[in-house]
């Protein structure tokens, strides 16, 4: 079976971990680097970072960019004012579209 997991502070995880996704705290940058390669590691096919784990463990998640897995989601956490999703996804479809 496919393995999600979310990696982000407690609260924003509590709706995931009701749901029965996989949820691994990292409330600063050392803790959100560890818990995304821990996940890639045990090879996690959808794997959902708040924004501010995804600005502290840029580097990892930028290496999964061209891996067909796992499929990379990044969402707004409960503090986090929004918008590096919508960026990075503004950045792909550039990309996308040359």
């Amino acid at each position: 079976m496919s393995k999600v997991v979310f990696v982000g502070d407690r609260v924003s995880g509590l709706a995931f971990r009701a749901l029965g996704v996989e949820v691994r705290e990292a409330e600063d940058a050392a803790a959100a680097s560890e818990q995304v390669e821990k996940a890639v590691a045990e090879d996690c096919a959808v794997l959902f970072v708040t924004e501010d784990c995804a600005a502290w463990a840029e580097g990892e998640l930028d290496a999964l960019r061209e891996a067909a897995l796992p499929a990379v989601a990044i969402l707004p956490g409960i503090s986090s004012p929004g918008g590096l999703g919508l960026a990075r996804l503004k950045r792909q479809v550039e990309r996308a579209l040359g």
